[in-house]
């Protein structure tokens, strides 16, 4: 899953129809957060929701890892 894919999962205000729209998302609408954060603060908030989640359960250098190898490529 890409940073800006957990960022539009887990935060409402890039799924509203009329942001997709006025943005041209309709086939894609990730791209919300692309076209609307820089990638530092894609890259911040993905790693803040992913330290508050529970799902990595104590594993946040392992999703920072693959973060960082994602900006990389």
């Amino acid at each position: 899953m890409k940073n800006y894919e957990i960022i539009y999962n887990r935060c409402l205000i890039f799924r509203k129809d009329d942001l997709i729209r006025k943005l041209k998302c309709e086939l894609n609408p990730v791209e919300v957060v692309d076209k609307v954060l820089s990638a530092s603060s894609i890259y911040a908030l993905t790693k803040l929701i992913l330290q508050q989640s529970e799902i990595e359960n104590g594993a946040i250098s392992k999703y920072v890892k693959l973060m960082e190898n994602d900006i990389k490529n």
